[in-house]
């Protein structure tokens, strides 16, 4: 079962450290961006490229000694991702790292299992995209960071999306950052199947029982692939039950499901600032762009008031509030810690 990725329109929300709600014309950019980017796939007869997980180091300049890391969640999502993020979680031991993810969705399941280990480590999401760079460190330090399998690379918000299946992380992270030129998209789930007509070769052998008697056996020696056949069909109720079940498990109010369901698969429902805040879906707007802007290394923690605080769409805002300490519902914002920043290289929630 998994979300079919499809063309996501921009939302305009509020930035940081005084920026206002998103003009109409970067809206505009937004969806011509995405909609040719859609019709280049639809023609593409590659799929999509499945999501690459792995810890990066900033490489914005200025930020030594102490540069901040994250984990970068990038493409779709599929049986294979679970799998990518309990391996970076192992080589990360207990330590506790933000995650920055962009992608189109994918599979549900593996969309719900990789939001469980996120919220059972206690982990905060940022909807921004990461451009990977050369390492322009020493050669030593590039050696260190190689060894660790540690990437270098820089945040980057624009038409960064988290649409589909991809919502379902995005729910599990403890405090939830979606800021300027950041999307978050939604519609209904569909089933897919995929049937497959085997021709099938046997011998004919017989075999001798325990007791002596003997018995046909038959021994497949080839099997010939007939014909493939896809077939797209609504989602069950028992899905929509088990997705709402994970939703009010990761402190997101039932809301959020009728806003899904109304959304055809082969369109998108973009959320709204509103909708964001009553939903529980962004616990703050800012991206980890304007984050690490101000914030190079280990950053300053004092609280800032909260964009989901405010009543006004275009009210000017920052939210530079450090992550909550445990995994819990996260619409009620958690207080700051002295000696943590969302991105700082030794985090512990």
């Amino acid at each position: 079962m998994r979300f079919i990725p499809c063309l996501i329109v921009a939302l305009g929300t509020l930035g940081a450290v005084g920026t206002t709600a998103m003009t109409a014309r970067a809206q505009q950019e937004a969806q011509r961006h995405l909609q040719e980017g859609a019709a280049a796939q639809r023609e593409s007869a590659v799929p999509p490229n499945p999501m690459k997980v792995t810890v990066v180091r900033s490489a914005v300049a200025g930020c030594q000694p102490v540069c901040a890391e994250w984990i970068a969640a990038q493409g779709q999502i599929d049986e294979s991702t679970p799998d990518a993020f309990r391996h970076v979680f192992e080589r990360l031991g207990s330590r506790k790292l933000s995650i920055l993810i962009d992608s189109i969705g994918g599979e549900v399941e593996a969309a719900l299992a990789i939001g469980r280990m996120i919220r059972a480590r206690g982990l905060d999401i940022f909807v921004t995209r990461t451009v990977i760079e050369p390492c322009t460190a020493t050669k030593n330090e590039c050696r260190t960071l190689a060894a660790r399998s540690v990437e270098t690379g820089r945040p980057e918000a624009r038409i960064s999306k988290c649409a589909s299946a991809c919502a379902f992380v995005l729910a599990s992270g403890v405090r939830r950052y979606v800021g300027a030129w950041t999307l978050v998209g939604l519609h209904e789930i569909k089933a897919i199947s995929t049937l497959r007509l085997i021709r099938q070769h046997y011998r004919l052998e017989r075999r001798t029982t325990p007791n002596g008697q003997t018995a046909p056996q038959k021994r497949i020696i080839k099997e010939e692939l007939l014909k493939v056949e896809t077939r797209e069909g609504p989602a069950e109720e028992r899905t929509y039950r088990k997705i709402a079940r994970y939703f009010a498990d990761m402190g997101i109010a039932p809301t959020i499901m009728p806003i899904m369901r109304a959304a055809p698969n082969a369109t998108i429902h973009w959320l709204k600032v509103a909708e964001l805040k009553t939903t529980g879906l962004a616990t703050d707007f800012i991206n980890a762009e304007q984050y690490l802007a101000t914030r190079p290394g280990i950053a300053s923690t004092a609280r800032a008031p909260s964009c989901s605080d405010t009543n006004s769409a275009a009210a000017p805002c920052t939210t530079a509030a450090a992550p909550s300490p445990n995994p819990r519902p996260a619409r009620a914002l958690p207080k700051p810690r002295p000696d943590a920043t969302a991105l700082s290289p030794n985090q512990r929630n």
